[in-house]
């Protein structure tokens, strides 16, 4: 591992746990098999919400839909009727997914889920993966970690086939290194990303 990632990630996770420790604690300690299908419903649709938006204005969104669950507070029509499906059969989906053998590939067959933000919902469910974002992908290819198929750049992270491998390697190298959960890695790398990205 780079010597200037282990310093990076140092910095990062003083940051996180300075400007999100509440968001930080929670990443760290949430095990999927302690979830309910409240907490899915509220995952499911923060991560809609959240898809594609600047996180500033999506947690604006948000918090209406948060005081008033009603899918026509969302003005994207996708992410409404995602969000309209969600209110009538979360129930359901959460159901599937602690059947699921697979679950990151169950999540991708939920509306508005897709390569990407299937890891977003896995991970704030508990389940210890990485979310191959823009932020992430960027910081990977930028320390030496290769994508298997030369195609992970924050521009066509979508056509990659490659599972984002650069990122995931990445977390679990620092994972390991720091004793600490992947997704706990992601979040204190994302946080630190955003915050310099405004």
């Amino acid at each position: 591992m780079n010597p200037e990632l282990s310093s990076l990630f140092e910095k990062a996770l003083v940051f996180a746990k300075k400007t999100r420790p509440e968001e930080y604690d929670l990443v760290d300690t949430r095990r999927f098999e302690d979830e309910d299908t409240e907490d899915f419903l509220f995952q499911y649709t923060y991560v809609v919400f959240h898809s594609g938006m600047k996180y500033s204005i999506a947690m604006k969104m948000f918090e209406q839909f948060e005081k008033n669950p009603n899918a026509t507070v969302v003005s994207h029509p996708g992410k409404r009727k995602a969000i309209q499906a969600a209110l009538q059969d979360y129930g359901l989906w959460f159901a599937k997914l602690k059947e699921a053998q697979d679950k990151i590939a169950f999540l991708a067959t939920l509306p508005y889920l897709g390569p990407i933000t299937k890891f977003h919902l896995a991970r704030n469910l508990g389940i210890d993966c990485c979310k191959p974002d823009r932020h992430l992908v960027r910081l990977a290819l930028a320390q030496g970690y290769i994508c298997q198929e030369a195609k992970c750049t924050s521009r066509d992270l979508l056509s990659c086939k490659c599972q984002h491998t650069c990122v995931t390697t990445m977390c679990q190298e620092l994972a390991e290194k720091y004793s600490m959960r992947v997704g706990t890695v992601d979040f204190v790398l994302w946080a630190y990303a955003i915050g310099f990205d405004k």
